[in-house]
């Protein structure tokens, strides 16, 4: 019972093994990565962090966030294709 609650409680990493592909060498936009988490968010009808909550744990789970002049990324991961925006 006590490793079922922790495994519904890791949202973050529930949220990223379900859509993203990790590797150091991946980057994804900021905008587009938490997007995908919000909408993963409605269809399992899960509450829906912050931003900045969701920003935080990013950071904590280990990965980085820049802000360029081309946006803030996340590296370290990217969504996988069917959870990618279209372009």
């Amino acid at each position: 019972a006590i490793e079922s609650y922790r495994q519904e409680s890791d949202w973050l990493n529930n949220f990223i093994a379900e859509c993203c592909d990790v590797d150091e060498s991946y980057s994804e936009r900021a905008a587009d990565l938490y997007d995908a988490y919000r909408s993963y968010c409605a269809n399992l009808n899960e509450y829906v962090r912050h931003i900045s909550d969701f920003k935080a744990a990013m950071i904590a789970d280990g990965y980085t966030w820049r802000k360029d002049r081309n946006g803030a990324h996340y590296y370290g991961l990217r969504l996988k294709s069917e959870f990618a925006p279209v372009v």
